[in-house]
């Protein structure tokens, strides 16, 4: 059967054949699956594949609206996850690729983003982002410099006359979590719950917990010119191109509540949908090597205003 005919049965839609897929495989049946990826081979369907894939404005799946939030198993790693969980028939993946999201807008990074990453020779914890380093200004932007996932920040850029997204080394956050991904779930490792943990541990040393010590890098002085003056430091972020306040906030104290609240509200989302996934039935004891393994796909489509600015 033509590609075209096979998505036709799923009323031309990848979430109801995703759907599709899913049940099958709670039931055990991953023929329906290991067919669509045979579909995959082909250059010409996997870039059609690839469009039907892409979320779009206020489209809903199992539930939830889902423009606006960030999907901690990114889109573009679709084809791998679907050939792992093929390979393992293992339907927990599957049902995570649809159910791990949370909102963009809490995914403010607590410094920039590192190329490398760095392992504290204190408590051997990976150190994802450098600390911020804060300058003398009157608005959040010109002392913090926040950067964060696209959807979350966006402020007005003097040289450019306009808003743009402030998502500096966004792309480089992307890949250290496909790492973590791949890491947890390969040909010869299936560790849902080990991925739950290093996840836990890259939002904690990636992600703003709202504190105005994080922002201060946990120093005295600084995190002390922060109390002092954060009720009267305007906040000049926004969270859309045509908006004008962050979150409704007017000061980096408002800021501060907000997203210490949304970090808290997240993190609480995720470990719930975890939660959920690991009561699901688990994997056979091995990959079947005969699955068809598709490791990137670069004909997906990437976010807007890519802008890579991290450090070493």
């Amino acid at each position: 059967m033509p590609w075209k005919e096979f998505i036709a049965e799923h009323n031309g839609s990848m979430a109801n054949l995703l759907n599709r897929i899913g049940q099958d495989a709670t039931r055990g049946d991953f023929t329906r699956l290991k067919t669509f990826l045979g579909y995959y081979k082909d250059e010409v369907n996997r870039q059609d594949i690839d469009r039907k894939w892409r979320d779009k404005a206020n489209s809903k799946r199992v539930g939830q609206t889902i423009s606006g939030k960030h999907e901690w198993i990114p889109t573009n790693m679709m084809p791998y996850m679907l050939s792992m969980a093929a390979g393992w028939e293992d339907v927990r993946w599957l049902i995570g690729t649809e159910i791990l999201r949370t909102p963009c807008i809490w995914l403010i990074y607590r410094g920039r983003i590192r190329k490398t990453v760095k392992i504290n020779q204190i408590d051997g914890k990976a150190i994802y982002a450098n600390a911020p380093k804060l300058q003398a200004g009157k608005t959040v932007s010109q002392i913090a410099d926040l950067q964060a996932h696209v959807g979350a920040l966006y402020c007005y850029d003097s040289n450019k006359n306009k808003m743009t997204a402030r998502q500096g080394g966004m792309p480089t956050w992307h890949s250290h979590l496909r790492e973590i991904i791949r890491r947890h779930l390969n040909t010869d490792t299936n560790d849902l719950q080990g991925f739950w943990l290093e996840l836990g541990r890259f939002i904690g040393m990636s992600i703003w917990d709202g504190s105005l010590e994080q922002l201060g890098n946990f120093a005295d002085e600084k995190t002390g010119w922060l109390r002092a003056h954060a009720s009267s430091i305007a906040c000049d972020y926004s969270s859309a191109r045509n908006k004008k306040d962050w979150n409704n906030c007017k000061t980096l104290a408002d800021m501060s509540a907000q997203q210490a609240f949304g970090f808290q509200q997240f993190n609480a989302i995720l470990c719930n949908q975890f939660q959920a996934l690991l009561m699901s039935p688990g994997p056979k004891p091995s990959f079947s090597k005969d699955v068809l393994v598709i490791l990137e796909d670069d004909t997906l489509p990437s976010d807007e205003d890519y802008q890579e600015d991290c450090e070493k």
